[in-house]
């Protein structure tokens, strides 16, 4: 969908805020990371085994940015499940 390609409307709802508190049981809290290990592009799993999926685009501006989303995944990739 190209910008300004379709006429902005109003939206016929209304917004309703909702808080939520997260509960961490005591186990969880316990966890600790012993270690982290990157795998590189050539490690990453396929889309449809992936465990967390991390996407960019235009809004980092540049190819090279990509390389920040590529950290990420890797970095999310190494938590426990």
């Amino acid at each position: 969908l190209k910008a300004n390609a379709v006429a902005a409307e109003e939206s016929p709802g209304s917004l309703e805020e909702e808080s939520v508190v997260a509960v961490v049981s005591d186990d969880a809290k316990r966890v600790t990371v012993t270690e982290r290990v990157s795998t590189g592009a050539a490690g990453r799993p396929p889309v449809d085994q992936a465990a967390v999926i991390v996407s960019g685009g235009r809004g980092l501006q540049d190819p090279a940015n990509f390389a920040l989303v590529e950290a990420l995944a890797d970095e999310l990739e190494q938590l426990p499940a």
